[in-house]
């Protein structure tokens, strides 16, 4: 079996990155003046919408996915077939998704809660 590094790894580097600096940068920093999750939960209060630190998952799963970026890339790994053909290119995918739901939904007006509730009014009120 080669160890050599292929592209895959590469990509997956790189999607990781790109997702964890589009979620955190765009949903707790706001860049690129988009609203931050904890705007839009403040804006869509519901008898669902989670507390806080429900939110506190995401940091088991970025940690998650972090170590299976380091450990696709290792010489051990990076060429298995669980990498190559089980993974492939649908963590790339994924990470694509979620980039592009992140954008998406922080978007002003574009949350699908002001659609078809515009009018019900809110919890607060």
């Amino acid at each position: 079996m080669s160890t050599k590094f292929q592209f895959l790894n590469f990509a997956n580097i790189v999607a990781f990155l790109l997702n964890v600096a589009a979620t955190y940068g765009i949903g707790v920093l706001g860049l690129f003046n988009l609203r931050t999750n904890t705007e839009v939960s403040e804006q869509y209060q519901t008898i669902v919408t989670p507390a806080g630190y429900a939110f506190a998952i995401w940091g088991v799963i970025f940690v998650s996915q972090g170590v299976f970026t380091v450990a696709q890339a290792l010489p051990a790994f990076r060429s298995s077939d669980v990498v190559v053909k089980g993974v492939g290119y649908y963590y790339v995918l994924v990470c694509v998704a979620q980039v592009s739901i992140e954008m998406y939904h922080f978007l002003p007006g574009q949350s699908s809660m002001e659609y078809p509730h515009e009018s019900i009014p809110p919890l607060d009120t």
